[in-house]
C-alpha cells in the first residue's frame, strides 16, 4: 500500500456556558462530504479546551463540533472566529482549512456557536458511535495492518498487530488520546485477545 504523508489539526474549543461538554469535532473534506476525520473531547474540567486530530490526509476542510448528546447547537471554525468574535464579527460562513501533507494546520479555534440555526451541516451521515457488542473489520486505510495496544493512547506497549480484514468485536469506547479516537476491541471468536485500536481502522 502506498504510504500517504498524513497531516493534522489543532485548536482551541468552546462553549456557550461555564463548562464544555463532551464534543464531538468533525473535519470534513471541503469536495467530498462523506469523507472525515472525528474525535471525541472529553469535555472540561478536568481536561483542557484544546483539541488534536491526527493523521488527516492531505486536502481542504471545514472543522466543526457537535455536543454529543442530542442537541442542535454546533460551532465551528468560521470568518467570525477569524474576525476575533467582536460585535462586528457578524460572517458566519465556515473558513476552509488546508491540510498539507506533514504539515499542522494551527489555530483552527472552534469558538463560533452564535451563527444562526441552520448555518452549519448537520453530522455527517453514517457518522454515528460504535458501541459495545457491534461487529466490525479492520481496514485501515493507510496500511495493510493496525496495532493493537494495552489501552487507549500511543504510549501503551502493542499487545498484537491484525491484519486487514480481521473481524472484530467492539467492547468499549469511544476514548480520545493522541490525537485519535480509541475503540476496544476482540478478536472475534477470541475473548481474551482485547486492546485498543485507533478509531479510523475500524469498519462496520
Amino acid at each position: 500500500m502506498r504510504p500517504v504523508s498524513l497531516g493534522a489539526i489543532t485548536g482551541r474549543l468552546a462553549y456557550p456556558s461555564d463548562f464544555i461538554p463532551t464534543l464531538v469535532v468533525f473535519a470534513i473534506r471541503a469536495d467530498e462530504p462523506t469523507t472525515f476525520r472525528v474525535l471525541h473531547t472529553p469535555g472540561t474540567p478536568p481536561a483542557p479546551p484544546t483539541y488534536s486530530i491526527s493523521a488527516v490526509e492531505p486536502g481542504t476542510y471545514v472543522v466543526i463540533s457537535y455536543v454529543q448528546s442530542p442537541n442542535p447547537l454546533a460551532g465551528a471554525y468560521t470568518a467570525a472566529v477569524a474576525c476575533g468574535m467582536g460585535g462586528n464579527c457578524t460572517d458566519h460562513s465556515l473558513r476552509r482549512v488546508t491540510v498539507a501533507p506533514g504539515e499542522t494546520a494551527t489555530g483552527i479555534d472552534l469558538l463560533d456557536w452564535y451563527a444562526p440555526a441552520g448555518t452549519f451541516p448537520a453530522r455527517p451521515a453514517s457518522s454515528e458511535e460504535l458501541r459495545a457488542g457491534d461487529s466490525v473489520r479492520l481496514c485501515n486505510p493507510y496500511a495493510d495492518s493496525a496495532n493493537v495496544r494495552a489501552s487507549a493512547g500511543l504510549t501503551f506497549p502493542v499487545r498484537r498487530t491484525l491484519d486487514n480484514g480481521t473481524p472484530l468485536t467492539v467492547r468499549d469506547g469511544p476514548l480520545s488520546a493522541d490525537g485519535y479516537d480509541w475503540y476496544e476491541v476482540n478478536v472475534a471468536g477470541d475473548q481474551l485477545a482485547s486492546g485498543w485500536i485507533v478509531a479510523h481502522t475500524l469498519r462496520r
